[in-house]
Formats: C-alpha cells, sequence, structure tokens
C-alpha cells in the first residue's frame, strides 16, 4: 500500500465516492483509480458499497427525528415494537438526556399521522421525555473512526498486515 491508496482509502471514508471526484482529489486518472480500489477490494481491505446522500424533499419525504427516555426495564421491548414499525428507518440506544433514538421516513402531509403511530407505541411504556424534530437536512457523513492514540496511517497499516498474513 503506497500514499495514493492511503489518500484513497481517507477520502472514501468521509463519503467521496464516485471516481471522477476521487481522481480529482488524487491528482490521478479514473481508471487508476478504479484499478487501485479494485486491488483494495481484492486484498479485503474495503467492500465496494454503494451510499449516497438522498435529497428526500425531491421524493416528497419528510425524516423525522424522535429522541426518547424511557425507563430502563422497558427498552428492549420498545426497540422490538419500534424496529417494526414501517416508517422507522434508524433505531439507536445511546446514553445521555435521552437513551432511545429513531429516525423516521414519513410521506409528505403524513408527518402528524406517522408521529401519532409511533408516539402511540411509546404511550406503552414510561417516557419521561419525547422529543421531536420534523425535517432535516443531511449537511455531512464522516465515517472515519474517531482518531485516538493511533494515527490513521498506522490503523490503515495494521488492517493490512492482518490481511497479508
Amino acid at each position: 500500500m503506497d500514499d495514493l491508496d492511503k489518500k484513497i482509502l481517507q477520502l472514501l471514508t468521509v463519503g467521496i465516492s464516485s471516481y471522477e471526484d476521487l481522481a480529482r482529489s488524487c491528482n490521478v486518472t479514473r481508471n487508476t483509480v478504479y484499478r487501485r480500489i479494485a486491488a483494495l477490494e481484492k486484498k479485503g481491505i474495503i467492500k465496494n458499497i454503494i451510499r449516497c446522500n438522498v435529497d428526500f424533499g425531491q421524493l416528497e419525504i419528510t425524516p423525522v427525528c424522535v429522541s426518547i427516555k424511557l425507563a430502563q426495564a422497558d427498552i428492549d421491548k420498545a426497540c422490538c415494537l419500534l424496529s417494526a414499525h414501517k416508517n422507522v428507518r434508524l433505531l439507536l440506544r445511546s446514553f445521555g438526556d435521552h437513551n432511545l433514538n429513531l429516525l423516521a421516513f414519513c410521506p409528505k402531509g403524513k408527518e402528524g399521522e406517522i408521529i401519532q403511530s409511533i408516539t402511540s407505541i411509546l404511550e406503552n411504556f414510561s417516557t419521561t421525555c419525547i422529543d421531536i424534530s420534523v425535517g432535516f437536512v443531511w449537511e455531512k457523513t464522516d465515517l472515519t473512526s474517531i482518531e485516538d492514540q493511533f494515527t490513521f496511517e498506522e490503523k490503515i497499516s495494521g488492517v493490512i498486515e492482518k490481511n497479508i498474513r
């Protein structure tokens, strides 16, 4: 793995995903990027998965975030019921002011109905707080890991060494 491979990996983790964008950022050709990514896939360092930021407004979908503080004894059952809700797309347990967070996709004009169906599920549990945010714009996706005692390059080198053995 050379500096170009490391640069491609770094750019992929912060959301640059087209071969053209990667080539431009790395000052190489699209074919070079394509071959490098294929080699990284063959070595098992990356998996080719397509990700994108969707403009929900263009699809007439309103994203709704719901943050909930539940009694600890109710979390498992609440997660089970909420995960079965057809509009809930992301469900996260967390720590802090809220211990359950969800993202629901609502057809435009149906936000109130969907929010009511979600909150009616929560009425069966001991909730002390429900905060709802309707609509948002995805500003950033950065999937790089938190930099702690290792640099990005040291982490990549460790992955490579592990896969070579």
